[in-house]
Order: structure tokens, then C-alpha cells, then sequence
């Protein structure tokens, strides 16, 4: 299958290129008088009409907006030492270069971006995000799990030619979804038999994507233990429902009632430890089991079957991750989060 997909990313890229260069050529070929010489200038332009239709509709799926980085602020190298030397320990185990950048988001959530330097072509850079939220609602045994699995898909999947692979991967996928979205006729037009290879492409794209979870996942159990992956995992699902739920509380109640339900969301955003206990009860567990995963994640029963461990979850009393990594840059992170968001990367 991943043989397969890099196949078919690559082969529609190319004979999407390839398209693009002919129709440029056929049109400046006529434009220029290269092509029907001996014709008249109206009718050149007029036929050289098509094929820079043509061109423009296709360069338009290929140069599509390629996504932004998630918004946050990229540390410098001499910042959070203490992490970065737990990152670089991880990347020495796993024995891939140190990533190259570190930003730090307002999500409760950690990912590592692999993507060319200049969106499209460049030299391929490795960005670890981790979201804020999350370094104050973990203690630094679950973080290094979280970090493991995170530094795994670097190490597993997206390195030289895999990260590579990815990025074509990644760019098809685009001009699909720009084909399909296109309101021309042009697009319309090649989205009707181009439909049933797409769709097989997206399923099989989803397949590889839980498939690389649960690489990620038992490379990162090797790494820390398997025990503490899941913990991890737990934590880090449960915090999140908690997060929405309060969140939803305090938008759907009163302004003259709200008070509570508002400091409850700011103390959760805080990673208030007596306040997670207290909502923990009101989850449930089945539809934390059964309930896909964030975006391309599989759910986190799927997870833990494949880890072995079953549900079970203790909130430490050990510090926060970010008291414990982050202390002198708490305050200026918060700060630059709260009352700068124009100093946030794009």
C-alpha cells in the first residue's frame, strides 16, 4: 500500500506537470507565431485561448496554498535548554538528527511537521510542535512518552526519502481537494472520472495514517515502556474531553450565571490539576474508548488494545511538565499568547 500510494502521488503529479508544460508551450508557441506562421494575429490568439485556459486551471491545482504551520511562537536556541536536551536525548535513541526548529502552540496537542523549507521545494525541515496546553496539563513522564512517539514518526516515517514521500503524498492530496472544490467546468469536468481514484486514494491515505500511529506508538513503548506510552495517551484524551466540556459550559451558559463555568475553562487552560479530578467523574468511558482520535489518529481503545494495557489512568501529583521544562518561560510565553498575538509565527 505505500509503495502503491507514492505511485500514484507521483504519477499524478507528473502527468499533471507534464500537462502543465504542454498547454504553456502550445499557447506561447502560438502567441509567438511559432505555430501558424502564416495566420493571421486574431486567430493565433484566438486558439492559443484553450490551452492557456488550460494551463492557468492546472497550475492552479498544483500551486495550491500549501497549509501554514500551526500558529505559536518558534523558541530560540538558547531557550527551555532542559527540553531541548530531552528531545536531542530522544533523537540520539532513535539515532535521527536533532529537529530543527521547536514551536510552541496553544493546543493541546504535540506533532512533529516535516516539510520543505519553501512549502514546495527546499531543503526538508523538521518543526516539533508542542502545544502549551499541554506541557501544563502533564507531568515530564507522560511528556517524554508523548515526545517519543512524536520523535518515532521522524525516525520511522518521516526522514530522506520517506519524508519525501510524504510531501508528495501530501500534495496530491491537495490538488485532489482543489480539483473536487474548483467551481469551473474545467474541474468539474476531470473530477467525474478522476472521483473513484481519489476516493480510493483519501481511504488508503487514512489506512497509512492509522497504520503509522500504531508504529509510532509501539516504537515509542520500546522507548519509555509501554506503561507509560498509554498513561500518556490516557491523560492526554481525557484532559481534552474535560477541556471541550467545560469550554462548552461556559459558552452556553449566561453572562449573569457564568462566572464559574468561565474560571473553570481558564483554570482547565492552566492545567488545574483538583479541577480535573473533579469533572473526571462526569466522562464517559465507552465513548472515550470508541470515539476516533484527532484528526488521522485511530481511537484510543484501538491504541491501547495494540499497546496491551487496558484503561486505567491516576492523575500524578508530580509537577507539570511545564513547571518542570519551561519555568522562567512560562510567564513570557503566557504573556506573548494572551496580549501579542501578532508575534504569533503564521
Amino acid at each position: 500500500m505505500y509503495r502503491e500510494l507514492n505511485l500514484e502521488a507521483m504519477l499524478g503529479l507528473g502527468v499533471s506537470l507534464f500537462l502543465l508544460l504542454c498547454t504553456s508551450a502550445l499557447a506561447l508557441a502560438l502567441l509567438g507565431g511559432y505555430l501558424l506562421a502564416g495566420s493571421s494575429a486574431a486567430l493565433r490568439l484566438a486558439l492559443a485561448a484553450l490551452p492557456a485556459t488550460l494551463a492557468v486551471v492546472i497550475a492552479r491545482w498544483l500551486f495550491a496554498r500549501v497549509p501554514p504551520l500551526p500558529s505559536g511562537i518558534t523558541l530560540a536556541a538558547g531557550e527551555a535548554l532542559r527540553f531541548r536536551r530531552v528531545v536531542a536525548r530522544l533523537c540520539e535513541q532513535l539515532e535521527v538528527p536533532m529537529v530543527d526548529h521547536v514551536l510552541i502552540s496553544e493546543d493541546l496537542n504535540a506533532a512533529l511537521v516535516t516539510r520543505p523549507r519553501h512549502g514546495l521545494w527546499g531543503p526538508m525541515e523538521s518543526v516539533l510542535v508542542v502545544g502549551l496546553p499541554l506541557l501544563q496539563s502533564v507531568n515530564p513522564r507522560q511528556l517524554h512518552a508523548i515526545l517519543a512517539h512524536e520523535i518515532a514518526h521522524l525516525g520511522r516515517q518521516r526522514i530522506g526519502e520517506k519524508a519525501w514521500s510524504a510531501h508528495f503524498r501530501a500534495w496530491w492530496l491537495r490538488v485532489v481537494d482543489r480539483i473536487e472544490s474548483s467551481p469551473d467546468a474545467i474541474s468539474r469536468i476531470v473530477a467525474i472520472p478522476l472521483r473513484r481514484l481519489s476516493d480510493r486514494f483519501v481511504w488508503s491515505l487514512l489506512e497509512l495514517s492509522y497504520l503509522e500511529e500504531f508504529e509510532a506508538d509501539a516504537v515509542a513503548a520500546d522507548m519509555v515502556g509501554a506503561e507509560a506510552l498509554a498513561e500518556a495517551l490516557i491523560e492526554v484524551a481525557l484532559k481534552a474531553q474535560i477541556h471541550h466540556a467545560a469550554c462548552w459550559l461556559a459558552d452556553s451558559t449566561d453572562d449573569s450565571h457564568g462566572g464559574d463555568t468561565r474560571d473553570a475553562c481558564y483554570m482547565l487552560e492552566r492545567g488545574d490539576r483538583s479541577l480535573l479530578r473533579a469533572l473526571r467523574g462526569a466522562l464517559c468511558t465507552a465513548e472515550l474508548l470508541d470515539e476516533p482520535g484527532a484528526e488521522l489518529h485511530p481511537a484510543l481503545g484501538d491504541r491501547l488494545a495494540a499497546l496491551q494495557v487496558g484503561l486505567h489512568s491516576l492523575i500524578d501529583e508530580a509537577p507539570s511538565a511545564a513547571h518542570c521544562y519551561f519555568r522562567k518561560l512560562l510567564p513570557v510565553l503566557q504573556h506573548r499568547f494572551d496580549r501579542a498575538p501578532s508575534l504569533l509565527a503564521a
